[in-house]
């Protein structure tokens, strides 16, 4: 009895101790980013980012393990939402349809293995899966600013697209298309013209003036081994463009035609997944890196990384009634904040 008690007693010591340094570890890591404010679920890998344009406080992120979860206070307590049973499918977008807060659009995908497309009517309660994507890999979605009716998808060499809001989806390429041995990792509308369609994929940008029917190479410009990760399209000049890709930021004045290298982010963080400008702040612009978070105030001439560099960065969302707070979803460290536009940070509050 004695000896059973003592390694009780043992077993108990080391418990204790495993946990302390455990505790002391997860405050290093807090620390460590110093400034900027966990706010979604503690730690995990969060994929993407989307807030209700009609209710500031209503977020939304998705998870690397096929979860969305929800907050309803700007991310100071969040609830479950959905999970679709799938491991290992990370859901990549999620979005708030621009004229219908109640209608949730979700892609995902298991590298080039299926994860397909769902969509919510009622604010997430119940989920459909479009049945013409249901065996498709989903990298890149995006919505049509000028006729919100119109969606587009990319996936494993194939791009489709949905003229009723994800009900029915039609595949736009074929065999032939250049890309068609390419993942399409992102995607973007003109915002003039719902027919005029920008997609990156893993080997260079392609763009579409025809919805879709015929597709022209412009990567002139870019270095050749590109892997175009996003676009992001200028509402106030749709001919200029901003690409994030692997071998760094690129910007086009002529809706693609030519690019030049934005300078300014060392070459090892140039991996950026994510670029998005901030529109209530004349040349405000951020990148999500492998390396950190960057961010620029003239349009990308000079860049400031404002995150530990350790730090990687899946995608960016910019508040668009409080355009300094600056919500980022991160691999290991789940959600965070920035209410000052990430020009500097407060500790995070616990």
């Amino acid at each position: 009895m004695k000896i059973q008690q003592k390694i009780n007693g043992l077993i108990a010591v080391c418990v204790a101790v495993i946990l302390a340094n455990l505790v002391i570890f997860a405050n290093t890591d807090i620390a460590r980013f110093n400034g900027w404010q966990v706010v979604g679920p503690n730690g995990g890998d969060i994929r993407d980012i989307t807030i209700d344009p009609r209710d500031k406080n209503r977020l939304y992120i998705t998870t690397l393990d096929s979860q969305i979860y929800t907050s309803g206070d700007a991310g100071n307590t969040w609830r479950f939402l959905a999970t679709f049973a799938r491991p290992q499918v990370t859901l990549d977008d999620i979005l708030v349809d621009s004229e219908d807060s109640k209608i949730i659009y979700v892609t995902g995908h298991r590298h080039k293995e299926p994860g397909g497309f769902m969509y919510s009517r009622d604010g997430g309660l119940t989920w459909t899966e479009a049945k013409d994507l249901k065996s498709e890999a989903i990298h890149a979605f995006a919505q049509s600013s000028k006729n919100p009716n119109i969606l587009l998808a990319g996936g494993d060499g194939r791009v489709f697209i949905s003229y009723d809001k994800g009900e029915n989806w039609k595949r736009i390429t074929d065999e032939k298309v250049a890309f068609s041995k390419q993942l399409v990792d992102s995607a973007a509308f003109d915002p003039r013209n719902s027919n005029v369609i920008y997609i990156g994929t893993t080997w260079r940008p392609y763009k579409s003036t025809d919805g879709g029917k015929t597709w022209k190479l412009i990567s002139k410009g870019m270095i050749d081994d590109s892997d175009v990760f996003a676009i992001d399209v200028d509402p106030a000049n749709p001919d200029h463009i901003v690409s994030s890709a692997c071998s760094g930021i690129y910007e086009s004045f002529d809706g693609g035609e030519l690019w030049k290298k934005i300078q300014g982010i060392p070459s090892q963080s140039r991996r950026t997944k994510d670029i998005v400008r901030n529109p209530a702040k004349n040349g405000g612009v951020y990148a999500a890196t492998t390396e950190g978070f960057w961010m620029s105030t003239d349009n990308g001439k000079t860049w400031s990384l404002t995150s530990q560099r350790e730090l990687e960065v899946n995608s960016i969302t910019v508040h668009a009634e409080e355009p300094n707070k600056i919500y980022i979803a991160t691999n290991n460290y789940g959600l965070m904040v920035s209410t000052d536009g990430g020009k500097k940070f407060q500790y995070p509050k616990r």
